[in-house]
């Protein structure tokens, strides 16, 4: 679903912002992940995955999505908050999407960290792969299991994401395989295709990777702050590996990342 169709279904009726329990239980093991303040919106609409993007995010020129859900929602929409878009319970489909749409949550959460800007831009693929095994990694917690993940279908949601950024959505079968692996982050055939992708690419080595560097301090953090806080963690990890930190990319336009022309 891209934005112009969600601003229609908003707009027609179809969305509200009342989470049932499934996105209750959802938003609980994304916060043991992902310390970032989140509101739910449910859709009267069939999607394949969950959709998460800034509440700043224009779905017209001049018309941010936190705007949009404040006027026809009703809702409280402070500044720095997560959307989440999810289907409602009878369009959820599939039974056993709850991990693999945490998955996707997770690493939607990261790629927008990526387009704020406040991630090392130079070493985007090394710091995106890092962010990502520390969250494959945090995901296998008992305090996760307790809340219903599994970790193989927590990876299918991250790899589908990852490959749609990574471009392998449009490489050859091989490389679509590989992300809808389990074991695909620790595969060298990740490697290959990723310095295919970016020269640059150092394949950092996953046992030198904390496991906690995605998991930051804090409840309920603005978008900002939460990024801040995850930047801190990256810039430290490159600092004791004698990575040079590079300056601050300005931030994206958001435009390009979710599609909005």
């Amino acid at each position: 679903m891209n934005v112009k169709e969600l601003l229609n279904r908003i707009w027609q009726g179809q969305a509200t912002g009342k989470p049932d329990r499934y996105t209750r239980e959802l938003l609980a093991a994304y916060a043991a992940l992902v310390p970032a303040r989140v509101l739910p919106v449910l859709l009267a609409a069939p999607m394949d995955r969950p959709m998460l993007i800034p509440d700043e995010t224009e779905l017209m020129p001049a018309l941010p999505l936190g705007d949009v859900l404040s006027e026809e929602l009703d809702l409280h929409v402070p500044y720095g908050t997560l959307i989440l878009i999810l289907p409602d319970a009878r369009h959820r489909g599939a039974a056993d999407r709850f991990s693999a749409d945490l998955g996707v949550m997770v690493a939607e959460s990261l790629l927008v960290a990526m387009d704020h800007g406040g991630l090392p831009m130079e070493r985007e693929t090394d710091t995106l792969y890092m962010l990502a095994h520390s969250a494959a990694r945090m995901a296998r917690a008992p305090q996760l299991q307790r809340k219903g993940v599994d970790l193989p279908g927590f990876m299918r949601g991250l790899g589908r994401s990852l490959a749609a950024y990574w471009g392998a959505t449009q490489a050859p079968l091989d490389d679509r395989t590989l992300f809808a692996r389990q074991d695909f982050l620790w595969t060298p055939q990740l490697a290959s295709y990723l310095r295919t992708l970016d020269a640059g690419f150092t394949a950092p080595d996953p046992v030198a990777i904390p496991a906690d560097l995605i998991g930051v301090d804090g409840t309920g953090l603005v978008l900002g702050e939460w990024i801040a806080r995850l930047e801190a963690g990256v810039r430290r990890l490159l600092t004791t590996t004698g990575t040079a930190w590079p300056q601050m990319a300005p931030p994206k336009n958001l435009m390009s990342r979710f599609n909005l022309h």
